[in-house]
């Protein structure tokens, strides 16, 4: 009975500090996104702040273009061993 106990109080402390840790990381990632959103408004252009690597994914190319795109990284994949 001691066992049982003693693994529900560890699993439940588990699942407290990871969701202490997650709490932690989302205010860590908001406060970041803040201060780049304020820089870029403080430099005069929120439009080169946003086409950063911080920013978010640009989409790929669709069509024709798209397909090339993709299936010449695929053949640099293979070719590198990637």
């Amino acid at each position: 009975m001691r066992t049982d106990t003693h693994l529900r109080s560890v699993k439940d402390g588990g699942t407290d500090h990871i969701n202490t840790k997650i709490d932690e990381l989302h205010k860590a990632a908001t406060e970041a996104a803040y201060s780049t959103m304020k820089e870029a408004s403080k430099s005069g252009s929120a439009k080169t702040a946003y086409h950063t690597s911080s920013g978010p994914p640009i989409p790929p190319k669709r069509g024709f273009p798209g397909f090339i795109a993709a299936f010449g990284k695929e053949i640099k994949k293979d070719l590198v061993g990637n």
